[in-house]
């Protein structure tokens, strides 16, 4: 929100910046025109340049923005996320509704959830890199099937480590049928 009504601003005092400039310009080549003739190309040539120099920063300045509103995006998204916790000392585990839970979950997986899964136990490995924006990975991630182990991307394209969960682990380990 902050960003947007930024952008608002700098727009407006870079197009008042831009207006002034403009009828500055309109004046120095009015009086030029009438002793100099074809000047009027100039001045088209001239407010052409001061538009393209106006739109380039505001484009670069907005792409910079951007970038950052992503990155905040992303670790507001990670600081929304509550781990499980455990129960208070008077409460009593119930291993057995945390298994049913588990179950229903890795029962009810769609084919891409258990592709991506399948590439964790295939592979023999615990930790696979994804961005943000994977879908699968992420939707995972909100099951509690996967965990983000480090804010710290690995890579060009923003991939952060996203770890499978040890009961997930062993669920899968043991019980096969749920790939396929």
């Amino acid at each position: 929100m902050k960003n947007e009504k930024r952008t608002i601003v700098i727009s407006i005092i870079l197009g008042l910046i831009f207006l002034i400039i403009s009828s500055l310009l309109a004046d120095i080549t009015n009086d030029m025109y009438s002793s100099v003739g074809k000047f009027i190309t100039f001045k088209w040539l001239i407010n052409l340049i001061l538009v393209l120099l106006l739109s380039l920063i505001l484009i670069i300045y907005h792409f910079r923005n951007s970038s950052k509103r992503q990155m905040e995006e992303i670790l507001n998204n990670q600081k929304g996320f509550t781990e499980p916790t455990m129960p208070n000392e008077d409460e009593e585990l119930d291993p057995l509704k945390n298994e049913e839970t588990y179950k229903y979950i890795l029962e009810n997986l769609s084919k891409d959830e258990k592709e991506l899964l399948r590439e964790y136990i295939f592979n023999d490995t615990k930790t696979r890199n994804f961005s943000y924006r994977n879908g699968i990975a992420m939707g995972l991630k909100s099951n509690n099937v996967l965990y983000i182990s480090s804010n710290i991307s690995r890579g060009p394209k923003l991939k952060f480590p996203f770890n499978i969960q040890p009961w997930a682990w062993e669920m899968l380990i043991k019980n096969p049928k749920y790939l396929k």
